[in-house]
């Protein structure tokens, strides 16, 4: 976990075995699911500041092939918002290539009877791989390129990808940290440190780094869009990031009632702290926001308290007891800084 308070590192710091034997430390590569979801979506708001594309645009306006099957409706804003209507994960990742899940997005169908903007339900990674496509074809950059130029090297998060390079694998393998399934007796490889999983882009789910490195980029959110002298976006583009965009909808993929910003989800303790998936904990200021990651992680910011924290495990345990021990470890983490 790495504690960012006033924009001082108050704690960086990991326990635990990268693998079985391995000790884990600070400096390790976890992966952060969709903890890394705002990457993206900084980035769509980056090429919105530069009038590029408006979110409001249709979708088939950047990609004409996305608007097959009735999909002519779906614009930016529905993607970013989880309202398109795309939970299903057509996109063949890791073995299909990048062109090839774009394809099979672009040829799939909406769900029946759903009217993008109407409905509510959290896509997994479909929709992030199309929202990558449109930094492609807009910028004419690959979006871990776009990502690692335009946002990971300002920050000085240099350790952090959403797609590693074939020629820096080898040397980060000794720092990557193994994911593992931790629901039963057996400590189980997960699988999801491949070669494919780490070389291949899914902008939804793909990000690997250092705790540290992630606290940096909630810390840019938490300024409003600068860090040290690196300006990524206005503070008007992260306030609009950042607030609740759709209000009150019944989300049918986590069946919980929760607002969403644009790709980052604000505080819901409103909806039952106890129950809301992926919160930020009993002590969060209700203008907290961020995001998680399946079973592992958490990227977020508190704005009330000046405070980041990005924290992640390396083991999944299922979904409950990891909603219960994220909850228990960010209240501890309240407390010790007596912010309660």
């Amino acid at each position: 976990m790495c504690v960012m308070r006033n924009g001082e590192v108050v704690l960086n710091w990991a326990a635990g075995e990268a693998q079985e034997g391995t000790p884990l430390t600070p400096d390790h590569l976890i992966c952060w699911f969709s903890a890394g979801k705002p990457i993206t979506a900084v980035a769509i708001a980056m090429l919105e500041e530069r009038k590029m594309l408006t979110l409001d645009d249709p979708v088939a306006h950047h990609l004409p092939e996305f608007a097959a099957h009735g999909k002519d409706r779906v614009t930016i804003r529905h993607l970013l918002t989880h309202t398109a209507g795309m939970r299903s994960d057509v996109s063949g990742y890791p073995h299909a290539n990048w062109d090839e899940s774009i394809a099979r997005i672009c040829a799939a169908r909406l769900e029946a009877n759903w009217i993008p903007g109407q409905a509510a339900g959290y896509h997994p990674r479909t929709s992030w791989f199309i929202l990558g496509e449109i930094v492609r074809r807009v910028t004419g950059v690959a979006i871990e390129q776009f990502v690692q130029g335009k946002i990971f090297d300002p920050l000085k998060m240099h350790d952090t990808f959403l797609a590693i390079p074939d020629s820096a694998l080898d040397g980060l393998q000794p720092r990557l940290a193994t994911m593992h399934v931790t629901r039963g007796a057996a400590l189980v490889d997960a699988n999801l440190d491949t070669p494919l999983h780490c070389t291949r882009c899914s902008p939804g789910s793909s990000t690997r780094g250092p705790a540290g490195q992630i606290a940096r980029f909630y810390q840019m959110l938490l300024n409003g869009g600068s860090l040290d002298g690196a300006k990524i976006l206005d503070r008007e583009t992260v306030d609009a990031l950042v607030s609740r965009q759709r209000v009150g909808l019944m989300d049918q993929t986590f069946k919980h009632v929760l607002d969403w910003g644009l790709g980052i989800i604000p505080n819901n303790a409103r909806y039952g702290i106890e129950t809301v998936p992926y919160g930020y904990g009993r002590r969060a200021s209700a203008r907290a926001f961020g995001h998680g990651g399946s079973q592992s992680s958490v990227g977020m910011a508190d704005p009330e308290h000046h405070l980041v924290i990005a924290l992640a495990w390396n083991g999944m345990p299922g979904e409950a007891a990891h909603q219960q021990r994220l909850r228990d470890t960010l209240d501890a983490i309240y407390d010790d800084l007596e912010l309660t």
